[in-house]
C-alpha cells in the first residue's frame, strides 16, 4: 500500500508543478485541447479529402467555433467536423470574414466539447505563447508549439514558431491559457506564424450577430 501512496503523491506533485515563470504549459495545452475540433474538407464533386484544419470553440451555448477561411475553401465543399464523441457531420458556415482569413462555424456538436476558450486581455512583445492544434503529419492527436511574440499590431501578431499543415485555425494561448488569436499562415522559409487577434475576429462576429456575413 505504501508504494502506491508514494506513487500517487509523486503524480500529484508533477501535475501541480509550475516552472519558475509561473506557467504550467503542459496543463495549459491539456485544457486547450478540450476546446478543439478537427476539420476535414472534401471535394464536393468526387468526395476526395482536400485538407485538414483545426477549429476551436468559443461559445458552447451557441455552438460557435473559429477556423481559418482558407480551410473551408469554397462554400460548396462538404467539410466535416469531428469534435469529441461525435461522428463527422456537415457543419454550418455562419460567416466568412471579408477582410481577414477567418471563418465562423456553428454545429450542435460544438456544445459538447469540455470547454470554450476565454479571450486574453492582450499580449506584449516578447510574451510567451503556445499554439495547440491538429497537424496533417500527426494523425494520432493534437500537437503543441511554444514561442514568443515577435511583432504586435492591432489585428495580428507574429510569433516565433512555425505552423504546419493542419495547424491553420488553431488557437494560440497565453501563459494563463487564454486565447490571444488564431494561427493562419507561416512566413516562407521562416519559423514565424501570423496570428489573427481578437480585434479582427470580433469584427467578423459583429457581422454574424447582425446577419451581414458573406
Amino acid at each position: 500500500m505504501r508504494p502506491l501512496i508514494v506513487t500517487l503523491l509523486v503524480l500529484l506533485l508533477l501535475l501541480s508543478y509550475k516552472p519558475a515563470d509561473g506557467a504550467n504549459w503542459a496543463k495549459i495545452a491539456e485544457r486547450t485541447v478540450e476546446s478543439l475540433v478537427k476539420l476535414e474538407t472534401y471535394n464536393y464533386r468526387n468526395g476526395d479529402m482536400t485538407g485538414l484544419c483545426t477549429a476551436f470553440v468559443i461559445d458552447k451555448k451557441e455552438g460557435l467555433a473559429w477556423t481559418a477561411a482558407h480551410c473551408v475553401a469554397h462554400p460548396r465543399n462538404n467539410f466535416i467536423a469531428v469534435p469529441p464523441l461525435v461522428e463527422g457531420t456537415p457543419v454550418t458556415i455562419k460567416g466568412i470574414g471579408p477582410l481577414y482569413d477567418l471563418c465562423l462555424l456553428q454545429h450542435d456538436a460544438f456544445m459538447q466539447v469540455k470547454r470554450a476558450l476565454k479571450w486574453s486581455e492582450g499580449v506584449s512583445l516578447g510574451d510567451d505563447l503556445m499554439l495547440v492544434g491538429f497537424e496533417s503529419n500527426h494523425i494520432w492527436g493534437p500537437i503543441a508549439r511554444r514561442g514568443s511574440v515577435h511583432a504586435v499590431a492591432p489585428d495580428w501578431l507574429l510569433a516565433s514558431f512555425m505552423s504546419e499543415g493542419g495547424n491553420s485555425g488553431s488557437p494560440v494561448v497565453d501563459d494563463d491559457g487564454r486565447v490571444v488569436g488564431m494561427a493562419v499562415t507561416t512566413a516562407a522559409f521562416e519559423d514565424i506564424t501570423t496570428i489573427l487577434t481578437g480585434n479582427s475576429m470580433a469584427y467578423a462576429k459583429v457581422l454574424y450577430s447582425i446577419g451581414r456575413h458573406e
